[in-house]
């Protein structure tokens, strides 16, 4: 969430203590004093639905051969996760043939799946990561299963006042059938990203990896401290792996 300036506080009087951030949420360093949003994110909301192009941001543009033709490994690989083709693609997936590249479009951020770890031929190949990230994370509140009003285009709660924090898209993918869910692209919450979120939700769920169960508890006590409901879920599996009966039961 994009910050604007510091203002003095309304709790503990500080000078300059208290965060405003562009949805009109503020945050006081000192007492944790909240102010909750009064507009949803504009970050938040899909390109279709704003109309309006994307800022340019110095980071590397999504692939040009970007499509919905995925090559035999891509559909083994998203089958593991019991992800379809079509259902992948209805949530924006694409792939690079060029790159070998899985692609996740999220808003101004799109995260790749590299399904070749490989650069290069033989002995002057180098290794790359598993996933690759372009944009900046700390402002993406782009959530699978929240559902926006038809007539204003504005994100409304029907019943769903629960959102779930994974770390990777297809695992919220997974889970939107059944909640919301939001794909953190890592293991870090950023406190304005959070502030931004408990003007939609009053209850997250973190459910992290397993190796990452010390920071999910982190997170909720984080987010605790500005009265959202919190929960931790801890599995062996990451979330992806699970069955949509399986997620159903987790999910009570």
């Amino acid at each position: 969430m994009s910050f604007q300036n510091h203002e003095p506080c309304p709790k503990c009087g500080s000078k300059d203590n208290l965060a405003r951030y562009a949805d009109g949420s503020a945050w006081c360093f000192g007492c944790h004093y909240v102010e909750r949003a009064t507009s949803a994110p504009a970050s938040f909301l899909s390109r279709a639905s704003r109309d309006v192009p994307l800022p340019v941001e110095e980071y590397p543009r999504i692939p040009d051969d970007c499509g919905t033709k995925f090559s035999e490994e891509a559909v083994a690989w998203l089958a593991k996760f019991h992800l379809s083709i079509p259902d992948a693609i209805r949530h924006g997936v694409v792939y690079s043939p060029s790159k070998q590249q899985i692609i996740y479009q999220m808003g101004s951020v799109w995260q790749a799946r590299n399904l070749n770890l490989t650069l290069g031929h033989g002995n002057s190949g180098r290794s790359r990561s598993k996933n690759f990230t372009s944009g900046n994370v700390n402002e993406c509140l782009h959530i699978y299963g929240h559902l926006l009003d038809s007539t204003s285009s504005s994100p409304v709660q029907l019943a769903r006042e629960t959102l779930v924090i994974v770390e990777d898209p297809v695992s919220a993918m997974r889970i939107a059938p059944l909640r919301p869910s939001m794909p953190l692209l890592g293991s870090h919450l950023a406190t304005g990203r959070l502030i931004a979120l408990s003007g939609l939700y009053n209850s997250i769920w973190f459910w992290l990896d397993s190796d990452k169960l010390k920071e999910a508890r982190a997170m909720a006590e984080k987010a605790s401290l500005i009265d959202i409901h919190t929960k931790v879920i801890y599995t062996e599996l990451d979330p992806k792996c699970y069955t949509q009966d399986e997620l159903t039961e987790i999910l009570k």
